[in-house]
């Protein structure tokens, strides 16, 4: 398309374990700075021939390594400099924030976001936010409650930045901790990544009874399933179930509810049915809402449908409903106990 316009040229090729690095790997973020602003890095005559020689390598397209690509006397067809404009558009901001961070040193490069990667970021953003007025954690806040975040580093904006709507700080009453994910260059090499570490720390804020909410994330079946490695995406799978007993275990101890859920698919998919090659992405699939408790014993379930019963706004209704918090009028979802089976949100 952009040679149909004749407008722009691709320039670089860079998979974004290194161009999105989000746990502080900052020499990966520059080797990404370096490829698109001086032309260092693998070279490759065109975009394609930098695919195919990452493909004979046996890399996915998260890890392709930075790669300029150059004309017929090897020098690069493009690079940026200090009196350009550049425009991010990743809408993400977890995985943006770092090299956003790089760029914003160097003096005169006019920046633009998609959106707002960080509150105090000096670039202008394209879209700003809006702010969610009730997220879940503000509500068990208000409530007087206690909760208590975590997450390993992959995912720690999940259960903080993201469920807070938006909101870097804690509210009050939260706590957080975060557990570094292992330093590897690839997750299906250790594919239970830091899960048991979070298991361990989960299970100590369970016993202490200091708490009236907890959430926690596993990445495992995200991260190891972009690999598109099957063998450590069943391995993964196979940890979090294991985590996840030790847990529920815990919990149906102390009279507690569980419950379990996703935001998307990725590991449950793995070969793409129409092509046959191997599938590194997310999935559209249904994701279960699991709710574990002693007053929450469906029997005699239907077969599940496979169509979705719910939406994803419906998880906090329900979550605030089993803890006998009002629902306040912002949140527009609504509760899943009253219609309990096998749901699919």
């Amino acid at each position: 398309e952009m040679a149909a316009q004749k407008l722009g040229k691709i320039v670089t090729v860079t998979g974004r374990i290194t161009a999105m690095d989000r746990q502080k790997n900052y020499d990966r973020t520059q080797k990404t700075v370096d490829a698109m602003m001086s032309g260092k890095g693998l070279t490759a005559k065109s975009p394609k021939e930098a695919l195919e020689a990452a493909y004979k390598k046996g890399l996915e397209d998260e890890t392709i390594e930075p790669t300029v690509i150059v004309d017929k006397n090897g020098k690069p067809v493009g690079t940026m400099n200090s009196t350009d404009a550049a425009v991010f558009f990743n809408f993400r901001p977890d995985r943006a924030r770092q090299l956003t961070e790089a760029f914003m040193k160097i003096d005169g490069l006019f920046l633009v976001t998609m959106t707002q990667y960080q509150e105090g970021f000096p670039v202008k953003v394209a879209f700003p936010p809006q702010y969610i007025v009730d997220p879940l954690a503000k509500v068990v806040s208000d409530a007087g409650l206690k909760q208590f975040h975590i997450a390993e580093s992959e995912k720690y904006a999940h259960t903080t930045y993201f469920l807070n709507g938006g909101r870097e700080a804690p509210f009050p009453g939260e706590s957080r901790a975060v557990v570094p994910s292992p330093a590897t260059e690839g997750y299906e090499k250790m594919p239970e990544m830091a899960a048991y570490q979070i298991t361990e720390k989960v299970l100590e804020a369970i016993e202490s009874r200091k708490y009236d909410f907890i959430v926690l994330n596993f990445a495992n079946g995200d991260m190891v399933g972009h690999t598109g490695n099957l063998k450590a995406a069943t391995k993964a799978v196979e940890v979090v179930d294991n985590c996840l007993g030790k847990i529920s275990d815990a919990i149906l101890k102390q009279d507690g509810v569980l419950v379990i859920t996703a935001d998307h698919g990725n590991c449950e998919e793995m070969i793409n049915l129409q092509t046959g090659k191997i599938d590194t992405e997310h999935s559209t699939d249904p994701v279960p809402v699991w709710i574990v408790g002693k007053n929450y014993e469906a029997k005699n379930l239907p077969p599940a449908s496979g169509e979705a019963a719910g939406i994803l706004a419906d998880v906090a209704p329900t979550i605030i409903e089993i803890m006998g918090i009002k629902q306040p009028a912002s949140m527009t979802g609504k509760s899943v106990l009253h219609s309990i089976s096998r749901l699919v949100v």
